[in-house]
């Protein structure tokens, strides 16, 4: 990882993530899957409930950005490990909210 944080190396990949959101037929289309934090096979239920959750919501782009808010404050009081799946889970929020705000 060298000098890079895990919020720095987090925060690349969301980046990464929201510039694949490409026009299609006068539509935005996530190109790349949603990213989150490597776990072991017998814990990869998870970041599955999790993808569905906020792929089914019936969230607005504006209640997906301030949960993705709320994630990042309660994110500051935790341990990184801890820290870097709630980062990732607010990055993939606001990537879902940026789809619906532009579909």
């Amino acid at each position: 990882m060298g000098n890079r944080s895990r919020f720095t190396i987090a925060t690349e990949t969301w980046r990464e993530n929201a510039l694949a959101i490409v026009p299609r037929s006068g539509t935005l289309k996530v190109m790349k899957p949603l990213t989150w934090p490597t776990l072991d096979d017998d814990h990869q239920w998870l970041t599955a409930a999790l993808e569905k959750q906020i792929l089914e919501s019936n969230q607005t782009p504006e209640e997906l950005r301030a949960e993705a808010r709320r994630v990042r404050t309660e994110a500051q009081d935790t341990d990184a490990a801890i820290r870097e799946a709630f980062l990732m889970y607010a990055a993939n929020l606001e990537l879902v909210a940026a789809e619906r705000l532009a579909a």
